[in-house]
């Protein structure tokens, strides 16, 4: 067995802790049984990979996982504007209803109508908005799937956005399930994208770490494909063995307390310079989601490790696989006393809470040990 430290993480960094975890899953994909631990380097919590690879074999390796998972099928140009141009009249659809639900209430009311017949007369007035409704919804998932089939069958290959037509992230998940096509994190990362049990609008709900969904320009898929397409072996080595960051001026997945540069005491708005972003880092995190599951709840989508608006992690000093590594992230161990902590190896939990100082691009800020 080989161990790598990946001095070029540190494991108090949101970003960073779920690149670890994306490292970790591809590991184990390239060679089953990889394990990963934390250990204290310097100051800062750094990961450390076990495998059977050697050096060469693994950095070659997760480079070309992470690339194979940016490239797509050729796609006609205007199939992404077509889902987008649809999402909009869909949207524009539902606000409508909405206004025309309340108004037809309030016409009912004021007519004086029973409870009978106020529901048959608002049921009348709703029909021909209903009805365009779930003719734009039929529209939207046949473009949707259209554009997913052409792109491929990817952890990255939905679109722009992971918010489709549930039929759409189904049909992905099936094809993800047949082992001639893909390879056993593709399933682990459509899992912690979304459920199609949660759909608004419908759209499934993504992933809460998804902080990328047309706002702002940036789109979550859209931005980890361009980084995903940048990533080499020689890149891979130079970030996480050697911390030598490789950066480019892609968008970043905002998931790096250091991606919010506000302007504040500056002599000039820094948002509107594009930062050089860590591509292999960034990468690695977005398919770092396979290891914190989307979860349907009664008021919506959740994800392993999302508590009150905020990610939570632990680190532990004990080599784990990927099967608890996951079961330690889901134990919430925040809320564990410190000597079930230490009985479970874990030797420090960090929360790095959602910040939107703007109201417009979400952020993770800077984490604080608990």
């Amino acid at each position: 067995m080989n161990e790598w430290t990946l001095r070029g993480l540190d494991g108090s960094n949101p970003l960073h802790a779920l690149a670890s975890f994306g490292a970790l899953l591809l590991t184990d994909d390239l060679a089953p049984g990889a394990r990963m631990r934390w250990l204290r380097d310097d100051g800062f919590w750094r990961p450390q990979i076990r495998t059977t690879l050697d050096a060469a074999a693994w950095c070659a390796g997760l480079a070309t996982r992470v690339h194979g998972a940016s490239v797509t099928g050729s796609t006609d140009k205007g199939a992404q504007a077509d889902v987008r141009r649809l999402k909009a009249e869909r949207k524009k659809a539902g606000d409508a209803f909405k206004t025309a639900q309340k108004s037809a209430t309030e016409s009912a009311k004021g007519q004086g109508l029973g409870k009978v017949e106020a529901r048959k007369w608002i049921d009348g007035e709703l029909a021909p908005l209903e009805a365009n409704i779930r003719d734009l919804d039929l529209r939207l998932a046949g473009a949707e799937l259209a554009l997913s089939n052409a792109l491929g069958f990817g952890p990255a290959h939905l679109g722009d956005m992971i918010e489709v037509a549930p039929e759409v992230f189904r049909r992905h998940g099936r094809r993800s399930l047949d082992p001639a096509l893909g390879v056993r994190s593709t399933r682990r990362q459509l899992a912690g994208l979304a459920s199609d049990a949660c759909v608004r609008g419908g759209s499934i709900i993504p992933t809460p770490f998804s902080f990328s969904n047309g706002s702002s320009a940036q789109y979550l898929l859209k931005d980890f494909r361009a980084a995903a397409k940048l990533v080499t072996a020689d890149t891979v080595r130079a970030t996480l063995s050697e911390g030598v960051v490789a950066g480019a001026k892609v968008t970043s997945l905002n998931w790096d307390p250091a991606d919010q540069r506000n302007y504040a005491l500056r002599w000039k708005n820094p948002e509107r310079d594009k930062a050089s972003t860590d591509f292999v880092t960034n990468a690695l995190a977005y398919l770092g989601l396979g290891m914190v599951t989307a979860i349907p709840r009664a008021r919506g989508l959740d994800a392993v490790a999302f508590v009150d608006h905020g990610f939570e992690w632990p680190l532990w000093d004990g080599w784990l696989g990927v099967d608890v590594s996951r079961a330690l992230l889901a134990g919430r161990p925040s809320r564990n006393a410190s000597s079930t902590r230490a009985a479970r190896g874990i030797v420090a939990v960090y929360r790095s809470d959602v910040s939107n100082p703007t109201g417009n691009r979400k952020f993770f800020a800077l984490a604080r040990e608990i």
